[in-house]
């Protein structure tokens, strides 16, 4: 019992010692102007705000996509595609979407004798078309620049379109992206 009084008053000194400095300390010019400074608005952080700028564009692979059915992903691939793997369809309508918050985004794909046409949005602006078709089957080409946007977050929008009814459908193959942040 001794030792319990004797813990609960070395704990009420410890914390008079505590309140009596910072009462102290509180009428000081110093501690006044601590407690200036807490009050004044400072900068906001915010892990959702403007992210930090990178030196190098951020790179991608197709795995970065989110899409429904009508997809396949091709992995093991040696042939130059950006992390050996791609998001393909050639079902018109099928749609894949990724986030990402930057000033500028490339699409890159596979194109080839094989390639289809698909569309591209950012942010559900203005639609403009893709070909996914060459003579020649080349990966990791430019398929997509955009325009200087905002720096804030988008979302890149890619859907398969039919191609003529006189041809076979072809795919829309995404290797990878890079963007500005």
């Amino acid at each position: 019992m001794l030792k319990e009084r004797r813990s609960r008053f070395v704990a009420a000194v410890g914390a008079t010692i505590v309140v009596a400095a910072v009462v102290f300390l509180l009428s000081t010019e110093f501690g006044r102007a601590i407690v200036a400074a807490a009050r004044r608005p400072g900068p906001q952080i915010s892990l959702s705000g403007p992210q930090p700028r990178a030196d190098a564009p951020t790179r991608l692979g197709s795995d970065a996509f989110v899409h429904g059915s009508g997809w396949e992903r091709v992995v093991g691939q040696t042939d130059g595609r950006f992390d050996g793997s791609s998001l393909r369809s050639f079902r018109p309508g099928a749609s894949a979407t990724l986030d990402f918050y930057g000033e500028a985004i490339r699409v890159f794909g596979v194109v080839g004798p094989g390639g289809g046409n698909g569309e591209v949005a950012i942010d559900g602006g203005p639609v403009r078309k893709l070909d996914f078709f060459s003579p020649r089957k080349s990966t990791h080409s430019l398929i997509y620049a955009s325009p200087p946007l905002a720096r804030r977050k988008h979302s890149l929008s890619i859907t398969v379109t039919p191609k003529p009814a006189a041809t076979a459908p072809g795919y829309v193959n995404i290797d990878g992206i890079e963007y500005d942040p």
